[in-house]
């Protein structure tokens, strides 16, 4: 009876999560502090979220409007945050701070090592 049981968890969790995936909620939040609208996020699916306070600090989102599965609307609402998913279940979903991309010119050197022909036949 045991392995039964244990097959048929096995069976009826992945099709859960696919359920999950497929379930499509109303957002409505507004522009606001991220933490603030990753709680509101979590209230509205019913997902537990974890996030590192810290990582947030002063830093705001543009808020979410419209009808998304939960995955789809967590990801546009961590986009420009310096979060990513870590853990995703059906009951919990966790986030990691990730350092952030700097914006910096790139400079590329070089150093000609051979003169070529055309350069030679110039002078």
């Amino acid at each position: 009876m045991g392995l039964v049981a244990a097959l048929a968890a096995s069976i009826v969790m992945p099709v859960a999560a696919g359920a999950q995936e497929r379930r499509q909620i109303d957002f409505d939040v507004p522009a606001q502090d991220a933490a603030a609208a990753l709680n509101d996020w979590s209230r509205a699916t019913g997902i537990q979220i974890l996030f590192p306070q810290d990582a947030l600090k002063g830093r705001r989102v543009s808020g979410l409007r419209g009808r998304f599965a939960p995955r789809v609307a967590l990801d546009r609402l961590i986009a420009t945050l310096p979060l990513r998913v870590v853990t995703d279940t059906p009951r919990m979903v966790a986030l990691r701070a990730v350092a952030p991309v700097a914006n910096h010119d790139i400079v590329v050197t070089g150093k000609v090592t051979e003169p070529s022909r055309a350069i030679a036949k110039r002078a």
